[in-house]
């Protein structure tokens, strides 16, 4: 990760930051309950507390009224994130795709540009005017001035480095100085899977769930990679570096295919294999129907292709199982998965059926980040850099 733009922590504000974790992580909360997860006193959660109401960060929800009557006994009143206090610019940027986009504090999309990238087609400073484009673009459209964006945060890959000309063993350190220089505002770069994997996790699908702290982020589809996430210190961090798994090894007398090791992920459910296991089975089948198989179609004329197709799932479902079992988190998330929605709810059912006294069902979801969406992960990088572990409070930019 390359971050440039903001100044020293400074004890007084790792505090808040800590207080503005937990808000974020497991809010809405009351004050009684950051005390005890903070070991501080429930007077100094209070002056923190009122501190950041005060200046917009955070802000009282909640009350004992139900169903128009008042409850019994002392209301509690519980703290959350101010969504719209301000909001984060992010950018995902792989070797054809760049997203850029807007979003609130909880990962909600304000607005959104997509462009394919073609190759050759931009060099680093034509990359760095384009984002300033689109940059002001957005903010006009959204009736908002600089000053409402907490930062830019960024997710490339190597890839994007090649396309753009820029070395790549450095490309993280490079575009962040161009883009802070250029736009003078405090920018984080990091990792394409990374932020996918941070914006699936920091932002729930449903502002009412809790942040996960424990979860693994799977890419399943032409290649098998993975990322762990772990809660440490009010904090969600990476447990380890993107990992290709391909290699793993899920059936030991399994198929045997060139390129691939003997019953890996890659030989036996990756896109590819289960396209050719059903080729394989069913030579009758041209393969305008397999791909019509493998995006859902359902026949009992192609019945044993469909078998072919749901034992390769009972395979994904039992390596998801032992995946669960051994790292013991709180999510398994499902990105780019290369079967159909059908497929996927066959895959949920098996899991529930066959492993009913587990919740690893429970434990299974898609990612929430699509193509067009993918921007969000930017603003995942961002809002966790230049808002909560800054304290959300007097960023500054430092002068060039």
């Amino acid at each position: 990760m390359e971050k440039i733009g903001i100044g020293r922590i400074t004890l007084k504000k790792q505090t808040r930051a800590n207080v503005l974790k937990i808000i974020k992580n497991e809010g809405p909360i009351s004050r009684v309950d950051i005390a005890a997860r903070l070991g501080l006193t429930r007077a100094a959660i209070t002056i923190i507390s009122d501190d950041l109401i005060s200046a917009g960060l955070i802000s009282e929800i909640g009350s004992n009224i139900r169903e128009g009557k008042k409850a019994q006994g002392r209301r509690k009143v519980l703290l959350d994130i101010n969504a719209n206090f301000k909001f984060a610019f992010g950018i995902f940027v792989n070797s054809n795709h760049i997203s850029m986009g807007l979003s609130t504090l909880c990962g909600d999309s304000l607005d959104k540009i997509n462009y394919e990238l073609k190759p050759g087609e931009y060099t680093l400073n034509g990359f760095v005017d384009m984002v300033k484009n689109t940059f002001n673009q957005l903010l006009t459209g959204n009736y908002l001035e600089q000053e409402k964006i907490i930062g830019i945060g960024v997710g490339c890959d190597d890839s994007f480095a090649d396309a753009i000309g820029i070395d790549t063993t450095n490309c993280q350190s490079i575009i962040a100085k161009a883009l802070h220089e250029a736009m003078d505002m405090p920018v984080c770069v990091e990792y394409a899977n990374l932020t996918l994997a941070l914006a699936n996790i920091y932002f729930p699908e449903k502002h009412d769930d809790i942040v996960v702290s424990d979860a693994i982020f799977l890419q399943c589809s032409k290649r098998f990679g993975m990322i762990e996430f772990s809660g440490t210190n009010n904090s969600i961090e990476m447990k380890n570096d993107w990992t290709y798994i391909d290699d793993y090894v899920i059936n030991f007398n399994g198929r045997k295919c060139e390129g691939c090791v003997q019953g890996s992920l890659s030989a036996e459910i990756s896109y590819d294999a289960v396209r050719q296991k059903i080729s394989e089975q069913c030579p009758e089948i041209n393969s305008e129907i397999v791909e019509m198989i493998l995006q859902g179609y359902n026949s009992e004329s192609v019945q044993k292709a469909i078998d072919t197709k749901n034992e390769c799932i009972e395979m994904f479902a039992t390596f998801l199982f032992n995946l669960a079992q051994t790292k013991k988190v709180q999510k398994i998330i499902l990105h780019k998965f290369h079967f159909s929605d059908f497929d996927y709810v066959y895959l949920i059912k098996y899991l529930e059926t066959k492993f009913s006294e587990s919740n690893a069902a429970s434990l299974i979801s898609k990612s929430r980040i699509n193509e067009s969406y993918s921007f969000l992960g930017g603003c995942a990088i961002a809002v966790r850099e230049f808002f909560v572990e800054c304290g959300g409070l007097d960023l500054k930019v430092k002068s060039k």
